[in-house]
């Protein structure tokens, strides 16, 4: 619900606020804001130092306690009391002080375990930051590109405008001087009407498309603008290389961080049977103290001191099955840790080689519908010159100039798509680099 309420916000904030002119953010800046303003991405940093405080925490029962204790007393005796008594005596005052410790020497290996454990735990969190840094990379990357789409068919949309205006003013002077028809200029005027809607549809996705990447960077209002994406550029000779998915996939299972805090998490479990097998051991400790009573006056001296020395030992007999429910607990987080590793094993593989399919369909898409649009031009612009020369029919006109634009938009969206899927493989594989 904040996120949603986040990307609202900033929708309401950026979507009419035109970029400066020449000022782009590329996709290498948008991804290294991301990661540094973004707020999930701090909410992981301050679960990695809750986790380094909780191994401090574990840390701590490796050390003897110390313990520092006071108290004063006043008693007031009853008159019936005092019979035989000096009046004196009614009043008594008391003061006592003390120093005490305990160091455990022996519980069973708890200690090691409980510390492995935190340790384990800090190593989790720090796994967990990694992945989320991996899912905002390829969420920021998904959304780049989208607005890169929107902008491209804006553009689209404006060439289409610019062309039907052209020949609506040929068709304004061919009715002028009597050799075209009225039908001609009611047809151009509803492309360019057409256009300009498609223009107004890209300009509100691109709105969209900007709103949500500013979310997804961080950026918090007021703002003054938020840069255009760079214009989408042709693919280039590397995105065109067929993926090895086993590879990937190798890559993925070795080094992606949700793979880590799973195993991490499994060792955790481990570490949590060895801790409740630490109850049916005895617990042997060292205590120690010396204190100090006085009555009537506050001034310890030295006549006044006693001490104790003990080596204890405890052994519990019996709770009421607690021990073995806290162990088979424990038994049953790990099988439970060893299944959610083995099916997460299994999906990031099945991610893997989706993305990779997506990456190799799409650029057997964009090899197809590039060459397509070069065909569709060509063929456009004989229309146009066939329609010019009267060798052709308006309707002719009308179906290669939206050929021509559909063309575009498909071949705009198919390389979009294929950069797309590149970041999807390439986080999908552990990576954040894009």
């Amino acid at each position: 619900m904040k996120k949603m309420l986040h990307l609202l916000v900033t929708f309401v904030l950026f979507a009419g606020i035109p970029a400066a002119s020449g000022e782009v953010i590329t996709l290498a800046r948008a991804v290294e804001t991301g990661l540094a303003d973004n707020p999930s991405i701090e909410a992981a940093r301050s679960r990695i130092t809750q986790a380094e405080e909780t191994v401090r925490e574990a840390e701590a029962l490796w050390y003897p306690t110390l313990e520092a204790s006071g108290s004063y007393t006043r008693n007031e005796r009853s008159d019936n009391s005092l019979e035989g008594f000096p009046e004196s005596d009614k009043t008594q005052e008391t003061y006592s002080t003390g120093l005490s410790g305990q160091w455990v020497l022996f519980s069973g290996f708890e200690r090691k375990y409980r510390t492995m454990a935190a340790r384990l735990a800090r190593k989790g969190r720090r796994a967990s930051l990694e992945d989320a840094q991996r899912v905002l990379v390829s969420a920021i990357a998904d959304t780049y590109f989208s607005a890169q789409l929107a902008l491209k068919n804006r553009e689209i949309a404006e060439a289409d405008r610019k062309f039907n205006r052209e020949q609506l003013k040929e068709a304004e002077i061919k009715k002028k001087v009597g050799t075209g028809a009225l039908s001609d200029l009611y047809n151009f005027q509803i492309k360019v009407n057409t256009a300009e809607t498609e223009i107004e549809s890209a300009a509100y996705q691109y709105k969209i498309a900007r709103a949500a990447l500013a979310a997804l960077l961080g950026i918090s209002a007021p703002m003054a603008h938020l840069p255009e994406p760079a214009p989408l550029a042709p693919e280039k000779k590397e995105e065109m290389v067929l993926p090895d998915i086993a590879v990937y996939t190798d890559k993925a299972l070795a080094r992606r961080p949700d793979i880590r805090e799973g195993e991490l998490s499994l060792k955790r479990a481990e570490a949590d049977i060895g801790a409740a097998k630490a109850a049916y051991w005895p617990v042997v400790s060292l205590s120690g103290g010396v204190s100090a009573d006085r009555t009537g006056s506050a001034t310890v001296e030295t006549d006044d001191l006693a001490g104790s020395v003990m080596l204890g030992l405890s052994y519990p007999m019996f709770q009421g099955g607690k021990n073995q429910a806290a162990l088979y607990r424990a038994m049953a987080v790990k099988e439970e840790a060893e299944q959610t590793l083995e099916s997460l094993e299994t999906d990031i593989a099945s991610e893997v080689l989706q993305e990779g399919s997506k990456v190799i369909s799409f650029q057997k898409q964009l090899r197809l519908q590039r060459e397509n649009t070069r065909l569709v031009k060509k063929t456009r612009d004989l229309v146009e010159s066939e329609y010019r020369a009267g060798q052709t029919s308006l309707v002719r006109l009308n179906e290669a100039q939206t050929e021509l634009i559909t063309a575009r938009g498909r071949l705009a969206l198919a390389l979009v798509n294929l950069r797309q899927a590149w970041s999807r493989l390439k986080t999908a594989a552990g990576s954040t680099e894009i």
